[in-house]
């Protein structure tokens, strides 16, 4: 299994900062991690050499969304046809086009 990378401090804190920090499910707070959410449906636009956003070659922020540690637990255990699962990846789609580019 591939290990992801870690987060930009820089890249955290934008992501955060987008999603008002708060959990983009439940709204709450605290406890608040940055999960790195992989699409299966082709909803996020996918680099041209690369078939899905894994392995991890590029960490863009249409990747990453806030979720508090409850939530973080729940989507990790969601199926990938979930509606909760579909919501983050929904919610992430909104931000594809403008963040197509490499992090450092």
């Amino acid at each position: 299994m591939l290990k992801e990378p870690k987060i930009p401090r820089k890249q955290r804190k934008r992501i955060l900062e987008r999603d008002d920090n708060r959990c983009v499910l439940c709204w709450r707070k605290y406890q608040l991690h940055i999960h790195h959410h992989w699409d299966f449906s082709g909803k996020l636009q996918k680099y041209e050499n690369m078939k899905t956003n894994a392995p991890y070659e590029y960490t863009r922020d249409c990747d990453l969304v806030t979720l508090c540690g409850s939530c973080h637990g729940k989507v990790h255990t969601a199926e990938r046809g979930s509606p909760i699962y579909q919501f983050v990846t929904d919610y992430l789609s909104q931000f594809n086009h403008s963040s197509l580019r490499k992090v450092s």
